[in-house]
């Protein structure tokens, strides 16, 4: 869990709200799940919201995009 941690803790330091992050790591209590059948959590917001941070936080931890198999 030290990954989820600090992905969390990362992204909450750099301004994304509580519940963009809920969303991101699968939490939520039964029936607010971001991603049910009657969510009413926009997948446009997450990306908004979410992705700046995620950019930022790459470049500091200075990860790389590696090949899979092919």
């Amino acid at each position: 869990n030290d990954q989820r941690h600090y992905l969390r803790t990362m992204l909450r330091e750099l301004g994304v709200p509580g519940q963009v992050v809920d969303a991101q790591m699968g939490h939520g209590a039964v029936g607010q799940e971001a991603y049910g059948v009657h969510s009413c959590f926009s997948p446009q917001r997450l990306r908004i919201e979410l992705g700046p941070a995620l950019i930022q936080l790459s470049e500091k931890a200075r990860w790389e995009v590696l090949s899979g198999l092919t």
